[in-house]
């Protein structure tokens, strides 16, 4: 049994606050500058697009696809090198990606009964825009791992360890099946 009460974000689509998933993409820029992951608009590619190998010895453009959702009461991501155009699906990935994930999680203990922000920032997000400091999952996408991340595993969103196991228990089969 889950546990209540859980308000719902206004869009869900069940009582379990579930609703589609939504992607992105994002870029690394070659500008020292900005060390964090930039919009990428496929129909207006940005001049400024990193280049990263991967600790496979794959060298492809350092572009991110990032899926948004909720599932479990409460929001996930899940970032991966991704090449535009190309196909991916859960029987052939792409090859850029190692087969390897990094979960990030925050720290603190808190208690909300409605949807959080999955944190994907070093320090529970107290080392955030630093100059010339890169978070630790820009480098973890850029050696070729996924990188997932619930709010519910987040102990500063959710106090209760059965929640935050679930919510990554459903993550991690969420990423089986679609990556």
């Amino acid at each position: 049994p889950q546990h209540g009460p859980y308000r719902c974000q206004a869009s869900a689509v069940d009582e379990k606050c579930n609703e589609p998933a939504r992607y992105t993409l994002l870029y690394k820029s070659t500008d020292p500058t900005n060390p964090d992951l930039q919009p990428y608009d496929p129909e207006s590619p940005p001049e400024d697009v990193a280049t990263t190998t991967t600790d496979e010895g794959r060298t492809v453009p350092f572009i991110v696809r990032r899926e948004d959702g909720y599932q479990a009461r409460d929001r996930y991501s899940i970032l991966t090198l991704f090449t535009p155009g190309e196909e991916w699906s859960a029987t052939a990935p792409q090859e850029q990606w190692n087969h390897k994930v990094l979960v990030t999680h925050g720290g603190n203990c808190g208690a909300s009964y409605a949807p959080g922000n999955p944190p994907l920032q070093d320090y529970s997000g107290t080392l955030e825009s630093v100059p010339g400091v890169t978070p630790s999952y820009v480098t973890a996408l850029g050696k070729g791992f996924a990188v997932v991340s619930t709010a519910l595993a987040n102990t500063g969103h959710n106090c209760n360890v059965a929640m935050e196991a679930e919510s990554l228990m459903m993550a991690k089969e969420r990423l089986v099946e679609q990556y």
